[in-house]
């Protein structure tokens, strides 16, 4: 009987636990100019934030689904074509990094080189400033637009499958 009295114990603390934890209702996101696709765990809420850049002011449009611990971002900006094509991707894509490292006052763990239909881009891994969480990202310049695929989790999730299948979500529709 005690055998009994423990399992149904806990079966309920069980349930309670994964009732408190939300669940991720995977859904195909389609940028609002119909130029990318991306799998969130939610329905997004946009949000438009002006940063000042050498380039002057820039518009970045933010879709974020918050999920528990985690956040899932994925965002994109214009840049004006003349700086695109003085400055180059690469130059673009370092400034974006440096931005994304110190906005958060992070630090940088791993970076490597990514692409998407051609396009450069990079894969970044950045470590909260008191080492208890993870920010990953994949960041793209297509031609002048920069496309950035942000998730924030605590550092034990950082492996996540769901995390990795996001990051890998994102299409150019193009």
């Amino acid at each position: 009987m005690r055998k009994n009295w423990l399992l149904v114990s806990v079966l309920l603390v069980t349930m309670l636990l994964a009732s408190c934890t939300p669940k991720a209702n995977w859904q195909e996101f389609q940028g609002p100019e119909g130029d990318f696709t991306i799998q969130l765990p939610g329905t997004p809420k946009e949000e438009v934030q002006v940063v000042n850049s050498q380039a002057g002011e820039i518009k970045v449009h933010l879709f974020n689904v918050p999920l528990g611990n985690f956040a899932y971002v994925v965002a994109y900006s214009d840049y004006p074509a003349d700086l695109v094509t003085s400055m180059g991707a690469e130059d673009l894509l370092n400034g974006a990094r440096d931005g994304a490292v110190s906005n958060t006052g992070g630090k940088l763990l791993d970076e490597s080189p990514v692409e998407i239909d051609g396009f450069p881009g990079r894969f970044l891994k950045v470590q909260s400033p008191d080492g208890s969480g993870i920010a990953q990202a994949r960041m793209y310049m297509v031609g002048n637009r920069l496309y950035q695929i942000f998730v924030a989790s605590p550092k034990a999730d950082q492996d996540s499958e769901d995390i990795q299948s996001y990051l890998e979500s994102f299409k150019l529709l193009k």
